[in-house]
């Protein structure tokens, strides 16, 4: 059984207001928990249990103003009795005169007449700790009190200013040794307080504010913490912090250096579209969640992911592991409690009742402190490129490959010798049309092609051409430069969605309108290039699948449809003014045969489409009828189910299919019919279909988790499909470690459906070789039955 550790250092601080008629402890017990407004408060990270043994250890906390005082100061819980000092220990002693305790005492009496609180702490350590600082003999039990006291000392200013404290506040504490955990005692309170006020239910009446942050608790036992560690131990993190600063700092300062980079087009892209959607004629922070800022703020961060991947990347690596290797040095000082262990949370409301919550530990999640790391950093660098660009506006951002390679050999040569560092060349009309305006004293460059207008008596002509280094993007937004299809295609379908939908509440200029179907456009495309993985992955599966003889016809015609439908995509892949007369009639016949029943619209549901989509709908229902295994149809359909509810879905389609043709009929007939009668009876009859097709709707339920292959093309969208979710879950969770690791070999990684699919087979020809197993045994057995009967009667004869 693995042991348990205790945290290295626990907090817990709780405050009252005694009433009057309770000064003296032995009367007032049952006004305990009306004294207290939220009772012991304690960092969130530890668990029941460990509060619960600290309580029992520590019955002291109910005592009063006066009495808190006194039993602090007991001799034998400290073990350093003197008769003319005292135990206690202040800001500036450690071990007080008898008259200081007077003082505290006729302080707190002052406190308590001007209704100010009194906090009563407990800092515990966990013994071990301490003897790894040097603070602790467990042979002896010699504990270094004064090292103790001093490291409190150091913590309580920073405690009494982050709660705003008033001048007048005062503390006193007492190490007590006399438990299994060496603790402090602190006592806290204000002769005149300037904390705020709010209202306490129990006493009808407003008191001032008691409870401190979590923040503060917190930042009391990191204070705590860090003092009490040995020379060698804080020198060790020092050099650590170091490290961490030295890369933070190298990528901040390189950050803004690669804003310059000429020949970085990916991020020169990103960079120039967070310019181009910045807010116009106000500066924002990069924080800011205002809506205006939303496109803006998307490509700085696709700038900053796509720095830390690339030129960053080295830095970054180092800063991501020497934090990671900082944070684990903290594991045991935050707590020792594993994380998501249920346990019972006990509170009370302001009536004083209790109740029993179910609560989660939250324990020591080193992922999520790196992550959270890792945050500051982004949003640190992303800042900082955001003041550049609003300071420095990306006037000569280059954003287009070098295309003077496309140029022939002798004009390279003749734009070389005009120009020396030429790369990206265009005519004029063509910079206009990608956002860029050519200044006044910009010399152009001459190139000589041939002549394509017979007007002019010549074979070649001189043309003006101008390179990027020359241009400089127009100020006015609506005059940016167009987006590509390629540059969409560099962020993920999320984001691509993101920005989509942040278009919706506004209205969009005419570019704009471009620039977000430009974006639409590179949705669908991304879907289909998912929708292509997926099939390639149902495709694997079957391929390796060994089906039974009466299965095989089934499976040989499902990978026909897969083989059809990555033909299908590959033609919808192209853009259509590529398309040629012989793709666009095949793109319209697999179209037909693939439609999703339930998502094709009636009006496209006609005659042809119709006949098209029973043709395969009647050839599989056939083939699935010879079918014997569950298994078959489980990996033919995605998911686990049966041969019966493979073929009632098969028939429900079916059904569906044919009650929209009805309808597309009728309504073609409504079209050129003048008889209102027969109109009316016409518009009944849909209405009745209308009803049967949402029972049928329901029975199918196109949003379960089936992954069929019907395929809307003119309505896809792939994010609806529980295999699509499954992939981007599963690619959320990816390790930065193993996507570097997988980029190394040329396997192509499993896909969710994938592993449930091939999960599904094994299983089932596990089941199908016990079966096999058994009739053999059995038929063994027969035999073996047989020929004993054989030779017993044989025995008999003789």
């Amino acid at each position: 059984m693995e042991q348990k550790t205790s945290p290295a250092i626990t907090f817990m601080i709780q405050y009252r207001k005694p009433d009057p008629g309770h000064v003296n402890y032995t009367n007032r017990k049952n006004a305990v928990d009306i004294d207290n407004e939220l009772g012991i408060q304690r960092s969130d990270e530890y668990s029941q249990e460990l509060i619960q043994e600290i309580n029992q250890e520590l019955p002291e906390m109910d005592l009063d103003f006066e009495d808190y005082v006194d039993y602090m100061n007991r001799g034998y819980a400290t073990k350093n009795k003197d008769d003319e000092l005292t135990t206690m220990f202040t800001a500036t002693e450690n071990n007080a005169p008898k008259i200081r305790l007077k003082e505290t005492k006729d302080k707190l009496k002052q406190a308590y007449k001007n209704n100010s609180l009194m906090w009563q702490g407990v800092v515990s350590f966990d013994n071990e700790f301490l003897a790894k600082q040097g603070l602790y003999d467990p042979e002896t039990g010699k504990v270094n009190q004064r090292a103790i006291k001093e490291t409190i000392r150091q913590a309580m200013p920073a405690l009494i200013q982050r709660e705003e404290l008033s001048d007048t506040a005062f503390w006193w504490g007492n190490i007590h040794l006399n438990t299994r955990h060496v603790h402090v005692h602190l006592g806290l309170s204000e002769i005149e307080s300037n904390r705020p006020k709010v209202y306490f239910a129990p006493r009808d009446q407003m008191e001032y504010k008691g409870a401190f942050s979590q923040k503060t608790i917190k930042a009391f036992k990191s204070a705590i913490y860090h003092e009490i560690l040995n020379d060698q131990e804080k020198k060790r993190l020092l050099r650590q912090e170091q490290k961490i600063g030295v890369f933070k700092q190298s990528l901040t300062d390189n950050i803004e250096n690669s804003v310059n980079n000429k020949y970085d087009y990916k991020a020169k892209f990103f960079l120039e579209q967070a310019y181009n959607h910045l807010p116009q004629n106000k500066k924002i922070r990069y924080r800011s969640n205002a809506k205006d800022f939303k496109v803006a703020k998307l490509y700085l961060n696709k700038y900053v992911e796509h720095f830390l991947k690339h030129g960053g990347k080295e830095d970054y690596d180092a800063f991501k592991q020497e934090t990671r290797d900082y944070l684990a040095n903290y594991k045991q000082a935050y707590t020792s409690e594993e994380e998501g262990r249920e346990y019972e949370k006990r509170t009370k409301d302001w009536l004083n009742n209790e109740k029993i919550t179910i609560a989660e530990t939250k324990g020591f999640n080193l992922d999520d402190l790196v992550e959270k790391r890792m945050q500051d950093l982004h949003d640190r660098l992303g800042s900082k490129v955001l003041n550049y660009l609003q300071s420095n506006p990306p006037g000569d951002t280059e954003i287009l490959p070098p295309n003077l390679s496309r140029f022939s050999k002798s004009n390279q040569k003749m734009a070389k010798n005009q120009l020396p560092e030429v790369s990206t060349i265009y005519t004029k009309r063509q910079w206009d049309w990608l956002g860029y305006e050519i200044p006044e004293k910009a010399q152009p460059i001459a190139i000589v092609k041939p002549n394509n207008n017979p007007d002019i008596n010549k074979r070649y002509i001189e043309e003006k051409y101008w390179d990027i280094s020359q241009v400089k993007l127009k100020k006015n937004l609506n005059s940016k430069p167009k987006i590509k299809l390629y540059q969409a295609l560099w962020l993920t379908t999320e984001e691509l969605e993101q920005l989509v939908d942040g278009s919706k509440d506004r209205k969009l200029t005419s570019l704009e309108k471009q620039e977000f179907g430009v974006y639409r456009y590179a949705i669908k495309v991304k879907n289909m290039q998912e929708r292509q993985v997926e099939i390639n992955d149902r495709m694997d599966i079957l391929k390796a699948y060994q089906p039974l003889t009466t299965d095989k016809p089934l499976i040989d015609y499902k990978m026909q449809q897969y083989k059809e439908l990555e033909e299908l995509l590959e033609i919808r892949l192209k853009p259509k003014y590529k398309q040629n007369n012989t793709e666009k009639r095949q793109l319209e016949k697999l179209t037909n045969r693939h439609l999703d029943v339930v998502k094709v619209p009636i009006t496209k549901v006609d005659k042809t489409v119709y006949l098209a989509r029973k043709n395969t709908l009647s050839t599989e229902l056939k083939l699935a009828n010879q079918a014997q295994s569950d298994t078959t149809f489980s990996l033919v359909y995605g998911s686990k189910t049966t041969k019966k509810q493979y073929l009632n879905r098969l028939t429900q389609e079916q059904e569906v299919l044919k009650t929209k043709y009805e309808i597309y009929q009728r309504n073609e007939q409504i079209k050129n019919e003048v008889d209102e009668n027969k109109i009316s009876d016409l518009k009944k009859e849909n209405g009745q279909d209308f009803g049967k097709l949402k029972v049928l709707y329901q029975k199918l339920d196109p949003e379960s988790d089936r992954q069929t292959n019907n395929f809307d093309f003119d309505n896809f969208n792939l994010k609806d499909s529980e295999i699509h979710r499954q992939v981007r879950s599963s690619q959320q969770k990816e390790s930065e470690t193993f996507k570097q690791e997988r980029s190394q070999f040329s396997y192509k990684p499993f896909s969710p459906h994938m592993i449930s699919s091939a999960h599904l087979m094994l299983k089932a020809n596990g089941r199908e070789q016990i079966e096999a197993a058994k009739k053999k045994w059995r038929d063994d057995d027969r035999t073996e039955k047989e020929r004993q009967r054989e030779e017993r009667k044989r025995g008999r004869s003789i």
